[in-house]
């Protein structure tokens, strides 16, 4: 467990943020072995790198789920400069991070083009882990709307004069 400091001042989170990543830290050496797999996912945003040295030192492999881009999150939302130093240090630190994973799982197209752009800038680049793109959104050319006296999903439930609300997609 971490601390549990206000979330909403910087200090607190950033605190909140060392204080969890530290006992992740501990309690992933006593768990995972070698040969093992670890996957994590980019947030928070120390929790791949917590990941990496445990697969380093444990000689497990890193498997990389990419929900967040780090540091064009932080520059989007206004927290960092584009032309900051800590943003080239994150960049790099990144860049790093891809090149030491065994694995990495993008979300969409997009985002499996700018980890390729960015394994392409660091050194070994031929030596670049394997992407697999799994989109979780919406395929445009299968998923469409049509008539709901045509709908085979209606018709099977016998629902195509009756009003449907359907929720489909993130909350």
């Amino acid at each position: 467990h971490g601390t549990v400091l206000d979330k909403n001042r910087l200090l607190g989170r950033i605190v909140n943020m060392v204080t969890q990543s530290l006992s992740i830290l501990f309690k992933a050496l006593g768990a995972v072995k070698q040969g093992d797999a670890v996957l994590v996912v980019t947030n928070p945003p120390l929790l791949p790198f917590i990941a990496l040295l445990v697969c380093l030192l444990k000689r497990a492999k890193l498997v990389l789920l990419i929900h967040d881009v780090y540091p064009e999150a932080l520059v989007a939302s206004g927290i960092l400069d584009a032309k900051s130093s800590a943003v080239g240090l994150l960049d790099w630190l990144h860049r790093h991070l891809y090149r030491r994973a065994d694995r990495i799982i993008t979300l969409g197209r997009d985002m499996s083009a700018l980890v390729n752009q960015r394994l392409a800038q660091t050194p070994q680049a031929a030596l670049a882990p394997q992407i697999c793109c799994i989109p979780h959104w919406a395929e445009v050319e299968d998923v469409f709307p049509s008539a709901r006296v045509s709908n085979p999903l209606l018709q099977k439930l016998g629902i195509t004069e009756q009003f449907v609300v359907l929720y489909a997609g993130n909350l």
